[in-house]
This record gives structure tokens, C-alpha cells and sequence, in this order.
């Protein structure tokens, strides 16, 4: 929701209306222009929030102990290689926390779960008839002693990502529009 709300929605259009004008005014065609802003646009609407603003603060850091009740309250388990990995964690001291990154299961020696133990609590653990989201390789996994160190940003963070965004949008915008502006003046001339 981030993107729909608040300032950063300003910086959004500005920066499309100028780029779409800009490649308009140089391919000099209405319909490619069109398709070209589209596809750049979105592109870029991809590229920012995933690789830019994950970086615009410093990330705090936690390291969460992964109980049976940790683990039940995530929301997957695992992933397509089969990798020890956790999704969905929360921060106890900030649920509303925006979590940049988690990482693989670790012991409590700080290495990363082999991918045969996860796979061993994941496929086979042994009944005992927990109950929770994950049930018994939940209380597996409890059993060895793992934890995540997760990177996030405090909720309180927000209104100066909004503002940090929409000011670097603003730029890229007047970027925009001071050549959109040089390339008029250098056909008129």
C-alpha cells in the first residue's frame, strides 16, 4: 500500500508525465511513446521499491529465536530449492515493522540450517500431535535451537520514506523536464 498512499503517488505521476512527454517529444510518435512510458515506467515501478528503497535508511536489526510459537505464526516454511528459510516473521517490539530482509534458519552457533535437518522436521518430524499452522515440524524445528536475524525499518519510518521518495521522484522529474526543455530549444534553433 505504500506506493497508493499519502505524497509518493505525486512523485509517481510527476515523473511518469514528464518521462512520457519526454520520450514522446524525441520518438515524435504518439503510440510508441505511449507503450514506451508504459513499459519503462513499470519497469522502474518494479526496480525502486525492490532494490532502491530498501536502501535509502540504514536497516535496524533483530535477531528473533525460533520457537514452535515463532514458527506457527509465520507464513511459509522453505522454499523452491528447498532451502531452510522462514517467511513472514514478525518483530514482538514492532509488528507494523517493514522487514527488508530475513535470513536462513541458523543454529545456535550462528551457521546456517543444513537443508538435510529442515528436511528431516519438514517431511518426516516426529508425531506428537502439536497443533498451530506448521503442527509438529514446528515443535522439530523448536527442538534445535535455530534463530533468524531479520533487517527492518520501524514503522516510524514511514512519512520519511514517503517524503524521500517523492523528493527523489521530484528530481528525477525536473531531470526530465530540463532536457525535455534543452531538446526543444535545440530543434527550434
Amino acid at each position: 500500500m505504500f506506493g497508493a498512499r499519502n505524497i509518493a503517488p505525486v512523485g509517481y505521476a510527476a515523473v511518469a508525465f514528464t518521462f512520457g512527454t519526454v520520450v514522446g517529444l524525441v520518438l515524435r510518435r504518439t503510440l510508441p511513446a505511449m507503450a514506451v512510458t508504459l513499459v519503462v515506467f513499470l519497469a522502474f515501478q518494479f526496480f525502486f521499491p525492490n532494490v532502491v528503497r530498501p536502501s535509502l535508511m540504514p536497516t535496524d536489526k533483530a535477531t528473533l529465536p525460533m520457537t514452535a510459537e515463532a514458527i506457527n505464526q509465520a507464513q511459509n516454511l522453505g522454499s523452491l530449492g528447498g532451502g531452510s528459510v522462514i517467511g513472514g516473521v514478525k518483530i514482538p517490539d514492532a509488528p507494523d515493522a517493514w522487514i527488508a530482509e530475513t535470513s536462513p534458519l541458523r543454529t545456535a552457533y550462528g551457521t546456517t540450517l543444513s537443508s538435510a535437518k529442515f528436511n528431516d522436521c519438514l517431511d518426516s518430524p516426529p508425531k506428537g500431535g502439536a497443533g498451530g499452522t506448521f503442527g509438529d515440524t514446528a515443535v522439530c524445528l523448536d527442538k534445535l535451537d535455530l534463530h533468524v536475524d531479520v533487517l527492518y525499518h520501524p514503522s516510524s519510518r514511514y512519512w520519511a520514506f514517503q517524503w524521500l521518495e517523492t523528493a527523489i521522484y521530484l528530481v528525477l522529474s525536473g531531470i526530465l523536464t530540463a532536457f525535455g526543455m534543452w531538446r526543444i530549444r535545440r530543434r527550434v534553433s
